[in-house]
């Protein structure tokens, strides 16, 4: 696959058709402010309201705060103008009859490369005018882009990088986009990641063609020490998304350093920026216990019984929020924080998680270093021991979850929405721990922890954190151990 990333926008500018303005059903709204300019003293005395509705043909819903405007063709000092509401309708009252350029501004143009677009609207003597406006179509766009060849289904990501304080572009800012691939090698099928950097041009907008439109892309922008967190780009097969970011002025603190972090691992940073919110379930009821966090950073918390959360010392700029809640899948959302401000976000829980029904397995149980082996490690006191019964306590959504509270273990993050873990070892920058399943040894390489077992079914943990506490059975390991049993695993060495 040929990944062309794009560093202008003159194509988009010369060749994206404009979406033609069509009569339909338009919605009412508020008023618009009168026009900008008094009519010529012999234009007629009657006056056309021309309403209708403003709509993101990319993201597939109506557009809201579009800056509409009316401008006569032959006397510019004559125009008009109004703001779409919340459904995208928006009403313009009072207009003289005649020909008009009519057009909207908005940030989801310029994220696709458009300052505005034009359209001709005559103006009769009808007392109303319904008229529909809508931005290129995604399709449009990538095609414009990208001149896919037939067949061609990979997809593409264009937008914009500003300064978080003052909206300003930030020319030259690097945007990553980055995903993880089964690539098949002499060791067998492993994960490897994947990632395009492109860069923004002047006004900081970017795109980049050729990117897989079957796996989950994660994206970030940078710009020396400057960075956002990454964000959770959803693209299908043949289609085009906009992702733009946010960069604070200047670096935020770091809470882990280089000298401190694997090789892999994202600095976590820290800063005056606050996040507050609400998480609720489907049928718009507050939720109790749900877990928020924000991605790159160490913050977390766990929603009130009004479903509200409060997160603090947050680094500025885009980054992504997520609400993790037992029985439904996680939701994302993407969140501008400031300097010393508080954002409020409201988070909803849609999709409920499918669960299977119990299912009773009988068989034989080797006794002999199966319980046997798991209990007399835990009774050396050497490790740190997780039952089923802990498990179920913790309500971990993920392995790392179970982690963080293990000494000498870190957990941290990793590119894009992943979690690397760190032991001691015997370097200050730790090291990565071995992992085995069900008595067999794996290594992480690109991989994360979290693929290799789902806390749902995993019967029990054994944490080494340093290689000398290892055991021999799990040895000899050059740094920690994590061990995971599950329920295949109970004749490999000591699942309870």
């Amino acid at each position: 696959m040929r990944h062309r990333p794009l560093q202008t926008a003159l194509a988009v500018l010369a060749l994206v058709a404009p979406v033609r303005a069509e009569a339909q059903t338009g919605s009412e709204v508020p008023p618009s402010p009168p026009p900008n300019a008094s009519p010529p003293s012999d234009a007629p005395s009657r006056r056309v309201t021309v309403r209708g509705a403003v709509f993101d043909s990319i993201a597939g819903e109506p557009l809201a705060n579009a800056i509409v405007q009316l401008v006569a063709l032959d006397s510019s000092e004559l125009s008009y103008g109004a703001q779409s509401d919340s459904t995208g309708g928006f009403r313009v009252e009072g207009v003289v009859p005649g020909r008009y350029a009519i057009g909207f501004f908005h940030p989801a143009l310029d994220a696709i490369g458009l300052t505005s677009r034009d359209w001709l609207l005559d103006v009769g003597t009808d007392s109303l005018i319904e008229v529909n406006l809508a931005t290129p179509s995604s399709a449009t766009v990538r095609d414009t882009l990208c001149a896919p060849s037939l067949g061609d289904s990979s997809s593409a990501i264009v937008g914009l990088v500003r300064d978080v304080d003052t909206g300003l572009p930030v020319s030259g800012a690097m945007v990553v986009i980055s995903w993880y691939e089964l690539v098949l090698g002499d060791d067998g099928i492993r994960e490897q990641r994947q990632q395009i950097p492109v860069r923004a041009d002047a006004r900081g907008w970017y795109a980049v063609c050729g990117l897989p439109g079957d796996a989950e892309l994660a994206a970030r922008a940078e710009l020396g020490s400057r960075a956002s967190g990454y964000l959770d780009v959803g693209v299908h097969p043949a289609g085009l998304v906009r992702a733009s970011f946010t960069l604070p002025a200047d670096s935020e603190a770091i809470v882990v350093s280089d000298d401190e972090r694997p090789p892999g691992a994202e600095p976590v940073r820290r800063g005056s920026a606050r996040l507050s919110g609400v998480v609720r379930s489907p049928d718009g009821k507050p939720v109790a216990g749900a877990r928020v966090v924000v991605w790159g950073s160490a913050a977390s918390a766990s929603t009130g019984e009004d479903g509200s959360f409060t997160l603090a010392a947050l680094p500025a700029g885009t980054h992504t929020v997520e609400a993790r809640y037992v029985g439904f899948v996680p939701v994302r959302a993407a969140v501008d924080l400031q300097h010393g401000r508080t954002t409020t976000v409201s988070m909803a829980l849609a999709e409920r998680v499918s669960m299977l029904g119990a299912v009773t397995v009988f068989g034989k149980r080797s006794r002999r270093g199966a319980v046997s082996g798991f209990l007399e490690r835990r009774r050396h006191g050497i490790g740190r021991f997780f039952t089923r019964g802990d498990i179920e306590h913790r309500k971990p959504f993920q392995l790392t979850d179970l982690l963080r509270d293990v000494p000498g273990v870190r957990v941290v993050p990793t590119a894009g929405f992943r979690y690397a873990v760190v032991m001691r070892g015997g370097s200050p920058r730790g090291c990565t721990p071995d992992v085995w399943v069900d008595g067999m040894r794996f290594s992480l390489d690109d991989a994360s922890m979290d693929d290799y077992a789902s806390p749902a079914d995993i019967t029990a943990v054994e944490v080494y954190a340093r290689a000398s506490e290892v055991p021999a059975v799990f040895g000899p390991a050059a740094c920690g151990a994590v061990v995971i049993w599950t329920g295949g695993g109970a004749s490999g060495g000591g699942a309870p």
